[in-house]
Parts: structure tokens; C-alpha cells; sequence
């Protein structure tokens, strides 16, 4: 036993001394590439191996010039690999859902495209060889948008070098139903007093007009349509009412293209004066994919408009809190029947909350968390509290605590809100509000919103 014990230790003290004996840059070396205690072991970077591919455009963007929201575009982006390595293309993404791909390769099945999806939704990896050909049909859908656009196409490709290859597509989008303003936005509003703002309907048939103008929200907000007028372009480019515009109306009309996209609120892409001309190729030599493009607009500054007033009122009789809610309108263009507009704003009455909603941000759950609220009299009138209700998806357990505490400094009438609350992990958000019961009158109920995340839970 004292032989092997003795060889052991011999074994040992050699060890010892050889690492010791070994270059303090090595000795360095070593320590480096062992992992904390703790941490797992990093994975070595992955270094190319063998030859790399060459992705070439035919061009490295395309502008399908001015276009109408209700005309869907599609191009064709051709594009090969130089070698000498094998090219992988492992994803293909537009920037919004608005711009969608399909990937094809030189040889394929007509009825089943190289990129398409398997079962799972899940893109393939497409490979081609050196010389090997290959293009994305691209479609564009402008619906929703206005003015001048600009989305891209990424592709992920094997080459760590250059690993994502990006193209490029712009136009100049023209509603055929405008809307202004897009949001009826109230802000504040003075209880007792109310307001209204108008909300203008914009379309391009000889005979276009609203014809049914709906509210869905708070029941003190209505809309009420009104007179439908014919625009013309004055000599300044702008669109007004006809019977404003001096002199000939079919002088007017020709002001030209340029001045009706002003009118429009866009202007003409730059270096593309006609709409659906390819430019702008990615390498010399390179050839326009698109020689068939589709139309564009033949007539990309119209000459006459009409246009739809809308008022949208809120009541006096309006209680003190958030305005919310959306305008359904109905017009008589059968390619923009339906287009909405949300209403937005708040009734302010003597009582003002601060903040107006209490967000909780995202908390840990089983995590104490406290906020306050601010309530004072604007005209210093004095009022009372008399009950608190708390209305929320958090379970019973986990019970919201309020607080209340009069203001004793400064010259207004009013209260401090404490809450406090923790969420549990079973839940991925919690949201709710609290209902104020008060003696003032007008504003019995003030409500106040609050909303949260989880930590850690989807």
C-alpha cells in the first residue's frame, strides 16, 4: 500500500511541476478556456469552411412609382450565386406584412416553388450551385398606407462575411379613400360644456359621398354627415372647394402631375418621374427584370375630387373620463367601402387625476408593489370619498389595498390614492380599474384604470 500510495503522490508533484514548468502564456491560454464555476462552457465560433458563394442582384431595389392603396404590385427580383461555394439561402423576410416572397430556382416544379413552406409553416433552405439561377416574386399590398413607403426584403444567406443581403422597394402611395384627420382626437373636453370637431371624407368617383356614418364607444359622442362638395386644384397646387377656384375650371384641371401629388401630400420618388421605371441596377451590365411591369397610374394627378364633412360632437352631458370608441364610414366607392376613425380625448371635470392611469410596468410576482394617485379640486370645492372599488382579473387572494388620505397642504381641496398589490405566476398580466365614489356632484364615479406585466411569465 505505501508503494502505490507513494507512486501517486511521485505522479502528483510531477504533474505540478511540469505545469509549472510551462510557458506563463500558456499557462494564461489554459485558464482562459476554462469556464467559470458555474457557467457552462462557451461554444467555439463557428469559422467558415471551405469556399464561400457570391449572391448577386440584378438590381438592388425597385420603386413601383405612384400607386393607388387598392392596387397590389409584384416584381421580380432575379439573382445568382458567382461561386464558388454553394449559396444557401436560409430565410427570406419582408419588413411588414405588406411585402411577402416567393422563392424559386431554375428547374423546379411550376406547381411547387423551391421556398415553399412544409406543413409546419417553416421555410426551407434553398441551395444553389455556382452559375445557378434563381428569383423572388415579390407582392407588395399598399393597403392602409399613404405617401411615400419604403419596406425591404432580407435574405440570410451562408456567407459569414456578408450574411444578410437586403433589397429595397419604395412607392408613392395614393389613398383612394382619404380620411382627415385619421384620429378625432378631443384631448380635453370641459364637462357641462362639450365640443365637436370635424372630420372630412375624401374620393375620387364622379359621384362619390358618404353615405352612412356610424359611432361605436362612449354614448355622449354622436356623427352627423353633411354636405358633399366638389374639390378642384387652384393655382397654388391646392385642393379647395370649386366655387373657390377663380377663373376656367378646365384651365385649373391641367395644372399638371406634379402639382397633384403635392396636393396629395407626397411627392414623385427621386430620379423616377415616370411611375414603374426601373433604375437605380445593381451592377453593371445588369438587365431590368420587369419589362412587363404592371400599370401604375395612368392619371397620377387627378383632376377632381369631392369631399364629405363630418361633425363629431360630445355632449354637455358627457361624464368626467376617457373618450374612447370609433366612426364606422360607409361610402359608395365599392374598392374603399368601409373606412374607420377612432376617437380619442377625455371629459375633464373639477376633479383632476394624476396620473390619469396607473401603470404597474412589469413586476415579479409575489412582489410587493405600491403606487399613488393624485385627486385634487380644481376650484377648490370640497368634497369626499365615501367608498373605494377595485374591479380587476387579479384573483381574491391576491386583492388589491387602497388608501386614502386627505390633502392637508397647499390651497386645493383633495385626496391621496395608495395601492398595493402583488401578482401571482399564474397570471401573464393583470389589468382592471378603480371606481372613486364621491360626494361631488357630476362626478359621483371617478374611474381610473391600471394595467401591468408579470415578470418572467408569456
Amino acid at each position: 500500500m505505501n508503494r502505490v500510495a507513494n507512486r501517486f503522490a511521485l505522479g502528483a508533484v510531477l504533474t505540478l511541476a511540469g505545469a509549472l514548468a510551462a510557458p506563463a502564456g500558456a499557462q494564461m491560454a489554459d485558464l482562459r478556456s476554462q469556464p467559470l464555476p458555474g457557467q457552462p462552457a462557451q461554444a467555439q465560433a463557428q469559422q467558415p469552411t471551405g469556399p464561400l458563394p457570391t449572391m448577386k442582384f440584378d438590381r438592388t431595389e425597385h420603386n413601383f412609382g405612384t400607386i393607388f392603396d387598392d392596387q397590389s404590385q409584384t416584381t421580380m427580383l432575379h439573382f445568382w450565386n458567382e461561386g464558388p461555394g454553394v449559396l444557401e439561402i436560409r430565410e427570406w423576410r419582408g419588413s411588414c406584412s405588406c411585402t411577402v416572397g416567393t422563392l424559386h430556382k431554375e428547374g423546379e416544379d411550376p406547381d411547387r416553388p423551391a421556398g415553399t413552406p412544409d406543413e409546419h409553416g417553416m421555410l426551407p433552405v434553398v441551395r444553389y450551385q455556382p452559375g445557378e439561377r434563381g428569383w423572388l416574386e415579390i407582392n407588395y399590398d399598399p393597403h392602409g398606407k399613404a405617401g411615400i413607403q419604403a419596406q425591404t426584403v432580407a435574405f440570410t444567406i451562408n456567407d459569414p462575411t456578408n450574411a444578410v443581403r437586403v433589397f429595397r422597394i419604395s412607392a408613392n402611395v395614393i389613398p383612394v379613400v382619404r380620411v382627415e384627420p385619421a384620429i378625432a382626437n378631443f384631448n380635453a373636453v370641459t364637462k357641462g360644456v362639450g365640443g365637436s370637431l370635424e372630420v372630412f371624407v375624401t374620393g375620387r368617383t364622379d359621384d362619390f359621398e358618404v353615405v352612412e356614418a356610424t359611432f361605436a364607444g362612449n354614448e355622449f359622442v354622436s356623427v352627423q354627415i353633411h354636405e358633399t362638395v366638389d374639390l378642384l386644384l387652384n393655382e397654388h397646387g391646392q385642393w379647395v372647394p370649386a366655387e373657390e377656384v377663380e377663373g376656367d375650371a378646365d384651365d385649373v384641371a391641367h395644372l399638371g402631375d406634379d402639382a397633384a401629388l403635392k396636393a396629395e401630400g407626397g411627392e414623385q420618388p427621386e430620379d423616377d418621374a415616370h411611375a414603374g421605371h426601373d433604375h437605380d441596377h445593381a451592377h453593371e451590365g445588369a438587365t431590368p427584370s420587369d419589362a412587363d411591369m404592371q400599370p401604375i397610374l395612368e392619371d397620377a394627378g387627378p383632376q377632381r375630387l369631392r369631399r364629405t364633412r363630418l361633425t363629431v360632437t360630445v355632449s354637455p352631458e358627457a361624464q368626467p373620463g376617457r373618450l374612447y370608441g370609433s366612426i364606422t364610414v360607409r361610402t359608395n366607392d365599392p374598392r374603399r367601402e368601409i373606412v374607420s376613425v377612432v376617437v380619442a380625448g377625455e371629459v375633464v371635470g373639477d376633479v383632476a387625476v394624476t396620473p390619469r392611469a396607473i401603470a404597474f410596468g412589469i413586476i415579479p410576482p409575489e412582489t410587493v408593489v405600491e403606487r399613488r394617485v393624485q385627486l385634487i379640486s380644481r376650484a377648490g370645492l370640497g368634497f369626499r370619498i365615501d367608498n373605494v372599488e377595485v374591479i380587476s382579473n387579479l384573483p381574491e387572494t391576491h386583492r388589491m389595498l387602497t388608501q386614502i388620505d386627505p390633502i392637508t397642504t397647499g390651497p386645493n381641496q383633495g385626496y391621496i390614492l395608495t395601492v398595493r398589490t402583488r401578482v401571482p405566476a399564474s397570471l401573464a398580466q393583470f389589468q382592471g380599474e378603480i371606481r372613486l365614489h364621491t360626494t361631488l356632484q357630476g362626478e359621483e364615479t371617478i374611474t381610473i384604470p391600471f394595467f401591468g406585466h408579470v415578470q418572467g411569465i408569456r
